[in-house]
């Protein structure tokens, strides 16, 4: 349009996974080349070797089994003698004390809940 020479756009696709972001973006893309623009086709985190591996580290990682116990009894092995668990609930350090009762643990619900143990600390 007039008056845009020059200028670029950035357009991004927001959504829960399978609501059709990349067949959207797809069809922009497509829909603008079509019209003669120069358009570039990318995805977060994507869209380059690299970050396609980091892509795939991250799914893998989010989607295989969790190994808690190989991960404590590390952590253990390497002097961690305290876990803090960030959030609401006490799940994972339930865990870990069934793992190993050696390592203290604690749940932190709350920003204050953080300020207040990292002061602890000092």
């Amino acid at each position: 349009t007039a008056g845009t020479a020059g200028r670029g756009l950035f357009v991004t696709f927001e959504g829960i996974d399978g609501s059709g972001k990349s067949t959207q973006a797809r069809r922009l893309h497509a829909a603008l080349v079509a019209g003669g623009h120069d358009a570039i086709l990318t995805r977060e985190p994507g869209g380059s070797p690299g970050a396609e591996e980091i892509r795939r580290l991250l799914v893998e990682q989010v989607t295989g089994s969790v190994r808690w116990r190989e991960s404590v009894a590390a952590m253990g092995a390497a002097g961690v003698d305290e876990i803090w668990e960030v959030g609401a609930g006490k799940a994972l350090s339930g865990m870990v004390k069934r793992i190993d009762r050696g390592i203290a643990t604690r749940a932190i619900g709350t920003a204050a809940d953080v300020k207040a143990a990292m002061d602890q600390g000092e």
